[in-house]
Parts: structure tokens; C-alpha cells; sequence
């Protein structure tokens, strides 16, 4: 439906000092911080685990040696989602619009939309990150627990016992996410980057991380987490993370969290020459998701 002159009365008479609601601020592009930003030109995108070869075996005076093998894992497919927007305006509500020179543009309008909803659907892969309705490749949700190895056994990504973020529990996280190993049981070479977490925890995390003796405490202790730089990618504040008590840790590890642009952003206008009206559109096409749960370590929070 196109914005009539009963949508706007009060632009079309003299008299208004000033229009305002349009000129608030907006947040940038804060999953920019998690996400790897690729291109695509597909309906869909595939990532394919390879699982590693094993340890080396004793080989005997003159025996033969034992062979491995190396073969496919778990498979994570990205599919394109289309999403779009429109505003139309009649051809007598912007006739008789006097203050159209103060109003936003359409394309103005319409880019805030589409900054606001990739937002919202990137940082849902956070929001769902230990809701198992919402599961990945290897059939689990993107932080658990239970994440099942290949060969048989289990790894986690999230704490044994769900807890909220202090010195403790990152100490833990970080423990835990030293202790990985791969498919075939070989260490795997992982360390933390950078905390991720909703504005409620951001004055929590300058005591925890920024404090030059340890936080909280009669303790005349070093800080470890600072004194070691644990998190030398530093806080990263999410404004669209909708749990107050959940935190996540990104990891060096690659190939996790991904967004696949099929479609970048495009405007287009039209005239209804019936009608006079005109309209504008944004249309968008891309997906978010992630591949290897390795890049990422979480906590619900207690």
C-alpha cells in the first residue's frame, strides 16, 4: 500500500518547525567483527570436512608399514535467501508533501532497513548458538558440548556447565579450547581472539579483562587475563545479541562463520502510470551460517 495523504497529514500544512525520528543513529555493521565476508554467484554454497590422517604407527625391522586413509566428513550447505523491501508514495502525497526536502530519501529509507536486518540475521546465529532446533553439520547446535567426532567420541565448544562470564569461566573457556584435538585425536593448535558479548556485559568485561590486579577479589594477585593478552583482538559489544548472560569467545581458528553475498544491495524505482504513483524497492540476496564450529566457544550464561 503507497503512502497517501492520510498517512502524512501534518506535512501538508504550514507551520512544522522541524520532522525528526528519521535522524536517529543506527548501529554499523557489527557482525563484520565474526563473520569472513565472501561472494558467490551460486543458489548455494557446500563446505566439505576432509578428516585428517592418523598418528604415525612403530614400523618394525624389516615389516611393512601401516597405511591410513583420509575421507569425507560432515557437509554444510549455505543456500541464498532473498530479502526485500518497498515503499511507494501516490503522486498527491508528494505533491502536496511541503517538507519533502527535509524527509529521508527512499533509498535512505530503505538502506537503513537493510542494514538493520542483516544485523538481525547474522547475529541470530548467535542468539541460536545452543538451541537445538537450530543444528549444523554435524547435527548439533553451533555451541555444545557433545559435538561428535568422527572416528567416534565427542569435543565441546561451550562450557561442561553453562555459567555466566567472569574470571573463572574464561579461564575455563580458554582451558577447554587449548585442550581440542581433531578427528583423529591430534592436538589442534587453538587460541582465543576476541570476547563477544551484549551490551549488558560490557562493564563487566572491563573489570574482568582491564583490571591490573584481579577483580573482585582482597587479593593483591596478578590479572592473568590481562597480563597474558588473552583476548589481544579485544570486547566486541553486540547490540543485537538478545540473551543478557550470553558470551562467546572467537577462536584463530578459520573456515567458521561465514556470509555469502549472492546479491549485493540494489534499489530500483518505478512510475504506475495509471496512478501516478511511484515506488522504490531494495532487494538483497545472501546467507549467513557456519561451517567449522572450531571458531567459535560459548556460554548461555548461568
Amino acid at each position: 500500500m503507497p503512502v497517501t495523504t492520510g498517512h502524512i497529514p501534518a506535512l501538508l500544512e504550514e507551520g512544522l518547525n522541524d520532522i525528526y525520528g528519521q535522524n536517529l543513529a543506527r548501529y554499523p555493521d557489527e557482525w563484520k567483527s565474526l563473520f569472513e565476508e565472501k561472494s558467490t554467484n551460486k543458489n548455494s554454497e557446500v563446505d566439505q570436512l576432509v578428516v585428517d590422517l592418523g598418528v604415525m604407527t612403530v614400523k618394525s625391522e624389516g615389516g611393512g608399514i601401516d597405511f591410513d586413509e583420509f575421507k569425507q566428513g560432515y557437509k554444510y550447505r549455505y543456500v541464498m535467501i532473498s530479502y526485500a523491501l518497498g515503499v511507494g508514495f501516490t503522486e498527491e502525497a508528494i505533491d502536496d508533501n511541503l517538507y519533502m526536502s527535509q524527509l529521508e530519501t527512499a533509498g535512505q529509507m530503505l538502506a537503513k532497513s537493510d542494514k538493520e536486518t542483516r544485523n538481525i540475521v547474522a547475529h541470530n546465529i548467535l542468539n541460536r548458538a545452543f538451541n537445538s532446533s537450530y543444528t549444523y553439520a554435524d547435527g548439533k547446535e553451533l555451541c555444545a558440548t557433545n559435538h561428535p567426532f568422527i572416528y567416534g567420541g565427542t569435543w565441546k565448544n561451550e562450557l561442561t556447565t553453562a555459567a555466566n562470564f567472569n574470571e573463572a569461566t574464561a579461564e575455563q573457556a580458554i582451558i577447554d579450547i587449548g585442550g581440542w584435538v581433531d578427528h583423529r585425536g591430534k592436538k589442534v593448535v587453538a587460541r582465543p581472539v576476541s570476547l563477544h558479548v551484549p551490551i549488558d556485559l560490557e562493564f563487566d568485561c572491563e573489570r574482568f579483562l582491564n583490571s591490573t590486579l584481579r577483580p573482585g577479589t582482597s587479593e593483591n594477585d596478578l590479572n592473568a587475563l590481562k597480563s597474558l593478552n588473552k583476548f589481544p583482538g579485544g570486547v566486541h559489544v553486540h547490540h543485537y545479541l538478545t540473551d543478557s548472560n550470553a558470551w562467546f569467545i572467537k577462536t584463530d581458528q578459520i573456515k567458521g562463520l561465514k556470509y555469502f553475498n549472492r546479491k549485493k544491495s540494489k534499489i530500483s524505482s518505478d512510475n504506475v502510470f495509471t496512478s501516478g504513483d511511484v515506488q522504490f524497492k531494495l532487494t538483497a540476496r545472501y546467507a549467513f551460517g557456519a561451517s567449522d564450529p572450531h571458531q567459535i566457544f560459548g556460554s548461555p550464561g548461568a
